[in-house]
């Protein structure tokens, strides 16, 4: 026998919980092109067992080799370094394998960005499903449909963000020289603020899920790379075409306006980031219906 003929090999197994009217009537087994049906999960046989939905496994399993399901919820511990358990949902994503959801503050991960290897997460306990409760398997088929492998923001996103922080500098900018007749650079710097908080408001109500940690800091790092091309533009222009204001800036034009530029790109990347999670934070409040039932 050759030991490197995978062919003798036994073929990998594929298991489904299977539901009936919201509730658990069995499991589902396929091994090669078999199929086999158990009620409980230990004893099998080739009788079909009714029913009207199916859940793959999410490749997790408790600490006594309990399966993990797509929409068990399951205590977890580990995360954040924390030792006390957490109820989380666990829901089957077909890239990205299983994502860990909190209903109750939609909040999302994979799990492998949770517990990077070699660690694994540590499923205490399996203490129900979400697939009695209409509202949050609606819920979880959204995150599913939302959630991409590829995190990078858009560059409609990139664009829209820049343009609403634009338009409040502006604004601001605007307003300084109808009042005062000067331009004050803290007062500028709160435009992104202004600029990028609605427009956030917009983004999560239109898609809460779309708020992920990964794309948000793509969307922070394209717009920092956008604003320190413009803030660049901006003081060069003021440099070529300014006032005698500008005269001691004209000896280093090129550093002054690359540091002008590098405090922009870092202030928008900043000011992305804390209006982000600063607007689903606020958003994220606990939902009385969307409660875990086991």
């Amino acid at each position: 026998m050759n030991p490197w003929d995978i062919s003798s090999l036994p073929p990998h197994e594929h298991w489904a919980k299977l539901y009936q009217d919201g509730e658990v009537v069995g499991f589902r087994r396929k091994v090669g092109r078999a199929l086999f049906f158990s009620d409980d999960g230990y004893i099998w046989s080739g009788k079909p067992i009714p029913f009207d939905n199916e859940y793959p496994e999410t490749g997790l399993r408790d600490r006594t080799d309990v399966r993990v399901f797509d929409g068990d919820c399951v205590m977890l511990s580990g995360l954040s370094g924390d030792r006390s358990p957490q109820a989380f949902v666990i829901l089957h994503h077909p890239e990205a394998g299983a994502l860990c959801w909190s209903p109750d503050q939609d909040w999302f991960q994979p799990v492998s960005k949770l517990w990077p290897g070699p660690r694994r997460p540590v499923a205490t306990k399996v203490i129900g499903h979400i697939h009695n409760t209409p509202s949050l398997v609606e819920r979880a088929q959204r995150i599913v449909a939302s959630y991409s492998l590829n995190q990078t923001a858009p560059l409609s996103d990139v664009i829209g963000l820049s343009i609403a922080m634009l338009l409040a500098v502006v604004v601001i900018v605007a307003v300084q020289i109808m009042a005062w007749g000067s331009v004050g650079p803290l007062s500028t710097a709160l435009g992104p603020v202004l600029g990028a908080v609605p427009f956030f408001v917009r983004s999560y109500r239109t898609n809460p899920f779309w708020m992920t940690r990964d794309r948000l800091v793509s969307l922070a790092k394209r717009t920092g790379l956008v604003w320190f091309v413009l803030c660049g533009l901006a003081y060069a222009s003021a440099l070529t075409w300014g006032g005698d204001g500008f005269a001691e800036a004209r000896r280093n034009p090129v550093a002054i306006s690359v540091i002008i530029a590098f405090l922009g790109s870092l202030l928008t990347f900043v000011v992305t980031l804390l209006s982000g999670d600063s607007v689903k934070w606020l958003f994220q409040k606990p939902d009385p219906h969307s409660r875990r039932r086991s």
